[in-house]
């Protein structure tokens, strides 16, 4: 959601609904009928939608949705966008794709082969991507490995399924996975990821919401 007003929704067969303006929310034509996972706005009407196949679809100025050429065939579970021209999204097999200057959709080296789930952005700070086995990524603006994805201690196995951060402050959740564990939080302000009581096991289900501010 952009705001309270406008938002989009993404699902099976290519699907993408729209809000606007706090109205009803409505079908918009898609061009593509692959699954799709992830969707990230910028403003009610420029974003990026990706899913199976490696789809990637975008919208520019509030017009159709348009589909883009991609790097990869690997089905892409989410994407974070900076603007119109900039963004990255992640998915199977550790597959990170991203955009910078309007360009076409690259690969980005990856330093795991676990599935990847989630991507968020903190504008100031980087780019952060969970998913399979407790794998915890980061992209950094700034330091010593600024622009490289870095893998991070985890202290779980589990399927680590949402990403979110306030200021200096992060979260994931997740659960199940090889571990066979209940639900799992995870949380990091100082840099140090940890793990804190989960008190409901459904927070092991594929998509849960996370939202620390």
């Amino acid at each position: 959601m952009v705001s309270a007003s406008y938002g989009h929704a993404v699902g099976a067969a290519g699907t993408i609904l729209e809000r606007v303006a706090g109205g009803t929310w409505q079908t918009l034509a898609s061009p593509t009928l692959a699954d799709l996972y992830g969707v990230s706005m910028v403003s009610a009407y420029y974003g990026h939608a990706v899913g199976a196949d490696g789809t990637i679809i975008e919208r520019r100025a509030g017009g159709a949705w348009q589909q883009l050429a991609s790097p990869t065939v690997a089905t892409l579970r989410s994407v974070a966008i900076a603007s119109s021209d900039f963004g990255k999204a992640v998915g199977a097999n550790g597959t990170i794709v991203s955009r910078a200057f309007g360009g076409p959709w690259q690969l980005d080296a990856s330093p795991t082969n676990n599935d990847l789930i989630s991507v968020i952005l903190i504008f100031d700070q980087g780019y952060w991507a969970v998913g399979a086995n407790g794998t915890i990524l980061s992209y950094p603006f700034y330091g010593p490995y600024h622009d490289t994805w870095q893998i991070l201690p985890s202290p779980t196995t589990a399927t680590l399924n949402g990403i979110g951060a306030g200021f200096n402050f992060r979260m994931a959740v997740g659960g199940g996975g090889a571990a066979g564990m209940g639900g799992v939080i995870l949380e990091d302000s100082t840099g140090v990821w940890r793990t804190a009581p989960c008190p409901d096991p459904r927070m092991a289900s594929p998509s849960p919401t996370v939202n620390p501010k």
